[in-house]
């Protein structure tokens, strides 16, 4: 059924309401444009979105993607951003305002822009000292932002139906809401703060006539009379009309005829240009230009749309009786008439014309059709009907390179696009415009196709599809590419194919077959239990690798017993080694397999046992369908048959190709023989070698491997390295037959996270993995839900963990459970190509060098988190080498800090360093005071010549560390430094000095700025006193262990930690593993400390009085922060001995903007 949408009194480019006023609430109507557009130049940007406006933004620059090539239009913007956005809009100098930002909560970032906004009269603050970057800004903000940059909102008179209502009516009465969808609260998202820049740019500006009266009395205060009216600034100059064209009169300031100025035009001096013109589908469209280059064509707001085959009848409901009679028609497919939809889109193509629709019948009107989208543009001034219809087409991306993509297309091959986010083999919907010579251009891309998959129930003269409950019916530009459109023949069996947004199908794909397909390890005689229904049994070999006995349904092994007149032993021996024929049929005898062509012939019959079947089971009756293509030719001597990565299968005849999907089963010929990896695609499958004893059957179909078992292999390696991170009882997932487990990952180069299923090998194989260990592997299997149901422990042939190979070791040759110890130490590579392992202390040098390989994989965990990261040099990370023949093909190192206890295959506690210094690769990282600069100068050599750098340079000026240089072998490196030199703060006596700082953590880092100080949980702490299980007992445990009594006082405190008055202690508790500050104090004459909940205004917080200040610590951060009495008056907090006295809320600024 076509879609309808009705027609608008008043039309715009893009669809536009009024606003209406209620009671309850105000709200922006209004909704996003429907129709064509330029080219989107985000992947994550579709025709749904404020297209035109973003690319406008996108180029002037105001407004662009992220550093992925996304543009994010879903994401809410800030209040910060916003600034952003306006000073960008505006051309403000930024930079000369950024020592001049008067709110304390805005970040460094963000400082230029919000104080040239707020210098500029474009934003306000909550109050003097709070901007509230971090809220979303909502739609009145923004709009007030907005139209200060028009020039409305000058004068305090402006607001006299309030903030809010005086902001929506202005903003209602210039339009500035079209295309914005929110209510008056709303956080904008980027799209629609896009869409609100737009609007603004084209709008005009206004100047102030203030002929409001003024009386200031005795007393000083004034009294004002009348309101300010704004007019339209306008302009003779040619800028002035390259936006819009809008004349005005002599009633502007100016007194001169002319045109209106928008915002666009004023700010960008003619550069910015919008001209009305035509698409390429034929749509009534304006183009954007941008200093001369195009930035895009953007089609008008359709009138009507449909999807679909239109009826005359729907048609003619839709334009009305005027319309459809009077008006003059015109029609476009592709941008293409009648004449030349003929040439280039369909010899027997057909457009409808107004005749057809002034009918009003239920006939199709020829052109439309399923898939199909059809475009209706009214011209009441002209009496015109513009009708566009646009097919949508499907195509396979055959190439990518940079930002442009390459199209199979079914008209075109070789179309292109550029645009971010998609991959070779995807298959995209797009919509494409053909020229009267012929050529064709994509104009959009419209996402990627859905694939459909399943058991085809119905099919019906080649037009329709039936899937369950679901028919599919092709799409008029069906693109037949992959192949004809199905046939009766395909019924019950597998299909696959792609359909477009309106659920017609457009493409074929690669049906994925089942995976009930096994490979026949051996065949014997099945129990009585079923009675003449299975007279044999079989062990069969799963695609996923696990073993599964079965008994055969007998009117598949009639086959090999009574059509061959065989019975008894001599039936079982046919099953197992095939049969010949002179005058009448005999088993061959074991060992003298019987190898033909898999069909019948009149002589010879192959085997049941070794062939790959497919099955289906009915009441623990298994039915077995032999697929393999050619038995003869597979049991191939040929060595390399299959390389890692490569999708040829080389024979010693022929060749046969496996892809992605195909299941590739290997049994190697250390492991038992009914022992087979299981492997998807050629990406995954490890290299293997064939010998004579080995045997190789496939299934093919259409060329393409389906299923392929390799028994008795010789595996040579795969690039296939995959790390799981262990865990002790890992949380179960997922409900009935799909639980499973979430273990953290390195798979294929990508970090990951797997899910594993419950109950699988994959589980137990990792269930030995526990927590602060490291998984390797070799290859895993996963179901068709992508749960993860085995994992490869056997080492491959020629690759070695460590010292460890499956050469020299029975346990990994076997595949079972294995550990490689960990080499301690770990150094880049030097400038003789080598890289470092094992560091030996006493003889000072690395005992591992192996040479270094620009493609392994490099792989860090610091306990919690996963990298890949270039190696770095320290002496105490533990390192995992994998290499194959000897060549360093991936990495794994566990960082283990200094001070930290190494948890990790036992190892022991190393000493705390001074001053907080660690080295990662060639980052220094160290906190200390000015006065301890030398002290900190003999760590740094220490720790650098302790790694084996020589000739340590360290340069200070005015008296803090600011470069350090040492040689590594014959490099000089230059240390990036992340170093906090203490000061004690400016401008408040209140705060404690630094010298008499006293802390149990590792030189934490501290920041000053005059009313807070924090001290961040960063560092090395160490544990004082073990707590309860839970946050809340903290603070009982700690007072208690100091008291000795539940007397909640810092007395035993201060004495235990020599306390003198004027100085700070903090006491630092570890609580489940994670280490707390829970108290912190200042030692008084006459001690006043107190605790308090502030939950009410800071979650998580937990704050404590003293002296001239509060202290805060927050449970979620755990950072401790210091905020002077001056910040918290700020915040209308008044501080006595008791605590805290929370204030009611604020009152709401006049304008929240």
């Amino acid at each position: 059924m076509a879609e309808k949408i009705t027609r608008r009194k008043i039309r715009m480019r893009n669809l536009k309401r009024a606003l209406s006023l209620t009671l309850a609430s105000v709200m922006l109507l209004g909704m996003m444009v429907i129709g064509t557009s330029a080219a989107v130049a985000y992947p994550d940007v579709d025709k749904d979105n404020n297209v035109e406006a973003i690319e406008v933004l996108q180029a002037v620059k105001v407004m662009q993607g992220d550093d992925k090539g996304n543009f994010d239009p879903d994401r809410s913007v800030s209040r910060n951003e916003m600034a952003i956005v306006m000073a960008k809009l505006l051309n403000l100098d930024y930079n000369y305002y950024k020592d001049t930002c008067p709110f304390w909560d805005v970040p460094d970032y963000a400082k230029p822009y919000v104080a040239a906004c707020y210098a500029n009269g474009i934003v306000s603050g909550y109050n003097a000292t709070t901007f509230g970057g971090a809220d979303t800004v909502t739609a009145v903000q923004a709009a007030s932002m907005m139209m200060r940059a028009l020039g409305y909102f000058q004068y305090q008179s402006d607001y006299e139906d309030n903030f809010v209502l005086s902001t929506v009516k202005q903003a209602s009465k210039i339009r500035l809401f079209d295309g914005i969808n929110a209510n008056q609260d709303s956080p904008l998202t980027r799209d629609q703060v896009a869409r609100l820049a737009l609007n603004a740019l084209e709008s005009g500006m206004v100047d102030p006539d203030d002929d409001t009266l003024s009386v200031t009395l005795p007393d000083g205060s004034q009294i004002s009379k009348g309101k300010v009216n704004y007019v339209y600034r306008s302009s003779t100059q040619k800028f002035a009309n390259t936006i819009n064209t809008t004349e005005t009169n002599a009633s502007t300031l100016t007194g001169v005829n002319g045109s209106v100025v928008e915002l666009g035009e004023q700010l960008y001096n003619g550069d910015l240009k919008r001209t009305a013109t035509t698409d390429d589908f034929g749509a009534p469209s304006v183009r954007w230009t941008y200093k001369n280059s195009e930035v895009g064509n953007y089609a008008d707001e359709a009138d009507y749309v449909f999807e679909g085959t239109v009826k005359s009848s729907a048609m003619y409901d839709a334009v009305g009786k005027t319309v459809a009679e009077d008006y003059t028609w015109t029609v476009k497919m592709d941008g293409a008439t009648e004449a030349n939809a003929k040439k280039y889109i369909a010899s027997d193509m057909k457009f409808f014309t107004r005749k057809d629709v002034e009918d009003n019948d239920k006939d199709d009107l020829d052109g439309t059709g399923r898939g199909t989208t059809t475009y209706v543009y009214l011209n009441d001034s002209k009496d015109t009907a513009t009708v566009c219809i646009v097919n949508t087409y499907a195509a396979e991306i055959t190439k990518v390179s940079g930002e442009t993509i390459t199209l199979d297309d079914m008209d075109e091959s070789g179309l292109e696009f550029d645009i971010n986010g998609y991959a070779e083999e995807d298959v995209v919907l797009y919509n494409k415009s053909v020229t009267s010579s012929g050529a064709w251009t994509v104009e959009t891309i419209l996402g990627k196709a859905e694939l459909v998959e399943g058991e085809a129930d119905t099919i019906r003269d080649k037009d329709r599809v039936v899937i369950g409950d679901t028919t599919y019916r092709y799409s008029s530009r069906y693109n037949d590419a992959e192949g004809s459109k199905l046939g009766v023949d395909s019924v019950d069996e597998n299909v696959a194919f792609y359909i477009d947004k309106q659920g017609n199908i457009i493409l074929l794909a690669d049906a994925v077959e089942s995976n009930d397909y096994a490979y026949v390890y051996s065949v014997g005689n099945a129990n009585s239990k079923y009675g003449d229904d299975a007279e044999y049994g079989a062990k069969l070999i799963l695609t996923d690798g696990s073993v599964k006995n079965v008994d055969i349904d007998s009117d598949d092994t009639d086959a090999w017993t009574k059509d061959l007149g065989l019975t008894g032993d001599s039936a079982l021996k046919a099953l197992r080694n095939g049969a010949t024929k002179s005058t009448s049929w005999s088993a061959a005898e074991d060992n003298s397999k019987v190898s033909v062509v898999v069909d019948d012939t009149k002589t010879k019959k192959a085997p049941l046992v070794g062939q790959i079947v497919s099955y289906t089971e009915d009441g623990g009756i298994y039915s077995l369908d032999v697929k393999t293509t050619d038995y003869s030719a597979y049991d191939s001597s040929t060595e390399g048959v299959v390389k890692n990565g490569n999708s040829r299968i080389k024979l010693k005849d022929s060749t046969i190709y496996t892809d992605k999907n195909s299941a590739i089963l290997v049994n190697p010929s250390t492991e038992d023989n009914d022992e087979f990896d299981a492997y998807v695609g050629y990406n995954n499958a490890p290299s293997v070698d064939v010998t004579n004893a080995s045997r190789l059957v496939a299934y093919v179909k259409d060329g393409i491997v389906k299923a392929v078992f390799i028994s008795e292999a010789e595996v040579t390696g795969s690039d296939e390295v995959i790390f799981v991170i262990g865990a002790n009882s890992p949380k179960e997932n997922g409900t009935g037959s799909n639980k499973y487990y979430v273990y953290d990952a390195v798979v294929n180069g990508e970090i990951t996270s797997i899910r594993v299923k419950s109950g699988s090998d994959a589980a137990s194989t990792l269930s030995s993995v526990e927590k602060n260990e490291i998984g390797i592997f070799f290859g895993m299997t996963q179901n068709s839900s992508d749960y993860v149901t085995k994992l490869t422990t056997k080492l491959p042939k020629d690759i070695a963990v460590n010292d460890l190979t499956a050469q020299n070791d029975s346990t990994p040759e076997k595949g079972g459970n294995w550990t490689a110890k960990a080499y301690i130490g770990t150094h880049r590579a030097t400038t003789d190509g080598l890289l470092g392992f094992g560091w030996d202390s006493t003889e000072k040098e690395y005992t591992v060098r192996p040479a270094a390989n620009d493609d392994a994989m490099i792989v860090y965990y610091d306990g919690s988190d996963l990298s890949l990261e270039s190696l770095h040099n320290d002496r105490n990370d533990k390192a995992w080498v994998i290499t194959d023949d000897g060549k360093v093909t991936a990495v794994f190192v566990w960082e283990v800090k200094d001070g930290e206890e190494d948890e990790n295959n036992g190892g022991s506690d190393s000493e705390t360093p001074a001053f907080g210094l660690t080295i990662k690769g060639e980052t220094l990282t160290f906190t200390y005071a000015e006065s301890e600069t030398s002290a900190v100068r003999t760590a740094i050599r220490e720790l650098l010549e302790d790694a084996g750098y020589t000739d340590v340079k360290i340069t200070t000026a005015d008296g803090k560390i600011t470069k350090v240089t040492a040689m590594d072998g014959e490099d000089e490196v230059t240390f990036v430094l992340k170093a906090d030199c203490i000061t004690p703060p400016a401008g408040d006596s209140d705060l404690p000095q630094n010298s008499e700082y006293k802390t149990f953590m590792s030189y934490p880092t501290q920041t000053f700025d005059g009313e807070t100080m924090t001290l961040s949980m960063k560092g090395d702490v160490k544990a004082v006193e073990k707590a309860g299980s839970s946050e809340s007992d903290a603070e009982k445990a700690v007072l208690g262990a100091f008291a000795n009594s539940d007397n909640n006082t810092f007395s035993k405190f201060e004495e235990l930690y020599d306390l003198k008055t004027g100085t700070w202690g903090f006491v630092v508790v570890n609580i489940d593993g994670s280490a707390m500050i829970m108290l912190v104090g200042e030692r008084k004459d006459t001690p006043q400390h107190s605790w308090d909940d502030a939950d009410k205004d800071r979650p998580n917080d937990t704050v404590s009085s003293h002296g001239k200040g509060i202290v805060v610590r927050n449970s979620a951060t755990h950072e401790v922060t210091f905020l002077s009495e001056y910040y918290w008056k700020s915040k209308g907090v008044t501080i006595n001995a008791s605590g805290l006295k929370l204030p009611t809320a604020p009152a709401t600024p006049v304008s929240p903007d």
